[in-house]
């Protein structure tokens, strides 16, 4: 099937790191990558901020995307966010603290469609 998506990679650059203040993950190339989904797994004690992919051209300066920001909240959870027709060629991810604490797990999920 010429329409079935092909998976590029799996990755988990957030792995069961402390809550209790701002994260931002290594970049991960995405160069032939045009659809990703996201996904942020927290448990704790109310952690309360919120997450979002940086995008970025050069993996110097990174933006965030602040359209699908997720917010945290509540002792265990979860979120995420599908991006399609992706241009850039770097992205990172983020939690930014606001209080309480717990441990993030994030994993991103390349494909080309």
């Amino acid at each position: 099937m010429a329409d079935t998506p092909i998976e590029i990679f799996c990755k988990t650059p957030i792995v069961n790191v402390s809550m209790s203040s701002t994260i931002t993950s290594n970049s991960v190339p995405i160069r032939e990558v045009n659809v990703l989904g996201v996904q942020f797994i927290w448990t704790g004690s109310s952690p309360v901020g919120y997450t979002q992919l940086e995008f970025s051209n050069d993996n110097v300066n990174f933006t965030p995307d602040n359209e699908t920001f997720q917010n945290v909240s509540g002792n265990t959870g979860s979120n995420g966010v599908n991006y399609w027709n992706i241009g850039f060629q770097w992205v990172r991810l983020s939690y930014v603290y606001t209080s309480g604490s717990g441990t993030l797990n994030a994993t991103i999920n390349g494909k080309r469609v």
